[in-house]
């Protein structure tokens, strides 16, 4: 169970656990659920409780108190990431349909 108030991805049919955070620059941004040590995105409640979102390079991320490290899931989301073996199937699927075959 998350910290933050979780939803499901509707890219994946739900099956990809998320939350939301406000960027820096005022943007929500999806989370992955999960805290991961590998992640870039530092999130952290702010003085009124909402999730904060702080994106720094992995060596620059500080320990900072209260805050954990999340993969941001843009770069996570599996259907926003076509399998490159099914993007070629289809594509030669694609010409063949077009050129007749």
């Amino acid at each position: 169970m998350s910290e933050f108030r979780e939803v499901q991805c509707n890219s994946t049919g739900g099956r990809a656990r998320i939350f939301f955070a406000i960027t820096e620059t005022g943007h929500r941004m999806p989370v992955d659920v999960e805290p991961n040590e590998d992640g870039n995105v530092i999130v952290f409640r702010d003085a009124a409780g909402i999730p904060q979102a702080r994106v720094r390079a992995k060596t620059l991320l500080p320990d900072e108190e209260g805050s954990r490290r999340y993969v941001s899931h843009f770069s996570s989301c599996l259907a926003r990431k076509p399998d490159k073996a099914t993007t070629k199937a289809g594509i030669s699927a694609a010409r063949e349909v077009l050129n007749g075959g």
